[in-house]
């Protein structure tokens, strides 16, 4: 069946929850490409997190500081496996708690915990500016981790907190890291349309774990969508020479969602010669008859140029880089001229100089 969006192809990243990009994207017919450049696991010496509640419950608390809803969760459930849970949620009740967006606050929520403010951009500079006013000096802070440094617990700490670091879970490298490689590889070369990120971590393994992170980056900056579930993640985008990247207003999954097959949409374009029309999404060609024809990668880039230069006469070397030669380039014209049918006139041979085309492009 003929999607909306089919002839699209995206990658995504993360590891969890990625079936629900993946459901949205695959109903509009796109092609996913999943490749986890994260894995998130919970310590394997979980001593360190009963040691730090145990700290927890040694000192009356005055701050706590709960950062993501995973780590939420799983501490309770950890409690819970160590019947220490009433008296985690007793020893909490008195102190002022702040989290970092909503998903902490439905964990906490979930957990009979009170929270007294949530950051409204859900960043940790947010919740870190906000605390800053206050004394800190000699108050018990307890701040649950992310699956990253103990950022939030230094900044207090050098603020003179007592601080309590809560270390639950970790982000890591994936033990396979192929299907991410390849999915790397997908982007940098331009065959895959965007690549989503849902956390800060999975965009700095991405770097890490790029055979040429150069490239990645300048795919980025060219036909390839960054996308970012929110603005601590698209930040780190930023910080990795990403400047061009889709982000939602607010920082939800079902927004990025939103934003990304908006986009897509966009994209969709109605090729015209005459009263010859065709559209085109992605690798896909469609006739008013609904017939379908599929380009290959090189053909839709070879597409893209002659259409972008439109009507200027393209040299065959610019066409397809300078290690082609000119055989190659001609059979790799009729091929795609054979692909588009009637429109394949469009595209005419301008002797000893290249390629012209006439094709006009609107949006679907």
């Amino acid at each position: 069946m003929l999607g909306p969006l089919t002839g699209f192809a995206v990658g995504i990243t993360g590891h969890r929850r990625w079936e629900e990009q993946a459901e949205i994207l695959t109903r509009r017919g796109v092609k996913v490409v999943h490749g986890p450049t994260i894995a998130t696991n919970l310590l394997a010496d979980a001593d360190r997190t009963y040691e730090a509640t145990r700290r927890v419950l040694a000192v009356p608390v005055d701050l706590v500081v709960l950062t993501t809803g995973l780590g939420v969760r799983s501490w309770f459930s950890a409690c819970e496996s160590w019947g220490l849970d009433d008296r985690v949620r007793a020893a909490l009740a008195p102190a002022t708690i702040v989290v970092r967006g909503p998903k902490a606050s439905s964990a906490a929520a979930a957990a009979g915990l009170d929270v007294s403010w949530s950051a409204p951009t859900e960043t940790n500079v947010e919740v870190l500016d906000r605390l800053a006013a206050t004394d800190l000096r000699g108050r018990r802070v307890v701040v649950q981790r992310d699956g990253g440094e103990p950022l939030v617990a230094d900044r207090l700490a050098a603020a003179g907190a007592d601080v309590v670091d809560l270390p639950v879970y970790r982000w890591e490298l994936p033990t396979d890291a192929a299907p991410a490689r390849r999915l790397l590889d997908a982007a940098t070369a331009g065959r895959l349309d965007a690549v989503t990120f849902t956390c800060s971590y999975a965009v700095r393994s991405a770097f890490e774990l790029a055979d040429d992170p150069d490239a990645l980056r300048g795919a980025f900056a060219g036909d390839v969508r960054a996308v970012a579930v929110g603005p601590v993640t698209a930040g780190t985008l930023r910080d990795h020479g990403v400047d061009r990247l889709l982000e939602p207003a607010r920082g939800r999954l079902g927004s990025m969602m939103r934003v990304l097959t908006t986009d897509l949409e966009t994209r969709c374009r109605v090729l015209r010669l005459g009263a010859e029309r065709m559209r085109w999404q992605g690798t896909l060609l469609v006739d008013d008859g609904d017939g379908r024809t599929e380009l290959t990668h090189g053909e839709r880039l070879l597409l893209t140029r002659l259409l972008r230069r439109a009507p200027a006469v393209m040299a065959k070397a610019e066409l397809a880089g300078a290690e082609v030669d000119d055989h190659a380039v001609e059979a790799a014209v009729a091929r795609l001229r054979a692909k588009l049918g009637r429109l394949g006139a469009g595209i005419t041979t301008v002797r000893r100089r290249g390629y012209a085309c006439s094709i006009e492009v609107a949006a679907s």
